[in-house]
């Protein structure tokens, strides 16, 4: 499922120009229009319908995510990060840019589905963390 960030940006491939403002969705269509951006047009229509913007609540969500992850939050989980998982980091900051969108674009279904990659990514950097900082020789191991 396409969230509507990604369909207006499909759309606007199609020349099609969305402005999403207090009073809803304003589109400008190209003349003639292509066949493709009508189905786009329908999804956007059915998404937009679905789920209205609710900043406070799409805010909290993403502070309980923070607070989820905090109480797992090794010490120095995003300096080993930075230093040794370049991959995890750029993987971070991507989820953290299609947020940011998201939020700009008033779509909580994009900012939903950034902020689950978002928690994706920090439950992946506190695991390698942990694997590497992991004391391998625990009394009772052989």
């Amino acid at each position: 499922m396409n969230s509507p960030s990604e369909l207006i940006r499909q759309l606007n491939y199609y020349g099609v120009h969305v402005l999403k403002g207090d009073s809803g969705i304003r589109v400008k269509l190209p003349k003639p229009l292509p066949p493709e951006a009508i189905q786009l047009l329908r999804e956007l229509k059915r998404l937009s319908k679905a789920e209205s913007w609710d900043e406070e609540k799409i805010i909290q969500i993403y502070v309980d995510m923070l607070a989820r992850q905090n109480k797992r939050y090794p010490k120095g989980a995003l300096e080993f990060t930075y230093q040794s998982r370049p991959d995890l980091l750029a993987a971070l900051q991507k989820a953290e840019a299609n947020y940011t969108a998201a939020y700009h674009q008033q779509d909580m279904s994009g900012c939903r589905q950034a902020i689950s990659k978002v928690e994706a990514v920090l439950i992946k950097m506190i695991e390698a963390f942990e694997l590497e900082h992991e004391d391998i020789w625990q009394e009772g191991r052989d």
